[in-house]
């Protein structure tokens, strides 16, 4: 969560959540006063907002961070937890996605021909050969370009599943 001051030159004061449910922003930003509001795309905006974070490593290790407050960015975010969750059942902690960088068209009630937003299409997975880690969603491992990396197929339905479909 952020919260973003009325002065564009200075940064937002964040909050990062780990697991608590996110604040009834609607019902702060009707508790700020108007004079905290910011202009945004000329039109008055609360300074409270939703914020979703992206930990990424580029294959030479280089770190980037993807911040996502729109509702796009947030389903690319969530899809993409949603299918490292899955991989983890399978394989265990300590699995990190491995991604390419998208987009996809998504239905909008502003927009009656919907519109583009991100999407991260997983290509694999991969893991430290030795050691491993807690595997934290939002832990960022820590790499060196010495270590070397298991590479991971993306898990099946079958194994997700622990299931078979007979037919």
């Amino acid at each position: 969560m952020a919260k973003w001051p009325k002065d564009k030159n200075k940064p937002p004061e964040t909050l990062v959540l780990g697991g608590e449910k996110f604040s009834d922003i609607k019902k702060l930003n009707e508790e700020t006063p108007k004079s905290e509001w910011r202009e945004y795309n000329g039109v008055l905006k609360g300074p409270y907002e939703i914020q979703h974070y992206l930990y990424l490593l580029d294959r030479l290790l280089k770190k980037y961070t993807y911040v996502a407050s729109t509702i796009g960015g947030s389903i690319a975010i969530h899809d993409l937890l949603e299918q490292v969750k899955d991989a983890r059942l399978v394989y265990g902690p300590g699995i990190y996605a491995k991604v390419r960088l998208s987009d996809t068209w998504m239905k909008t009630t502003y927009s009656p021909d919907g519109r583009q937003r991100p999407h991260f299409i997983v290509t694999g997975y991969t893991r430290k050969k030795r050691g491993g880690g807690a595997g934290g969603l939002v832990e960022i491992p820590n790499l060196t370009e010495s270590e070397e990396l298991e590479h991971l197929d993306k898990p099946t339905a079958k194994q997700v599943l622990d299931d078979d479909i007979a037919f």
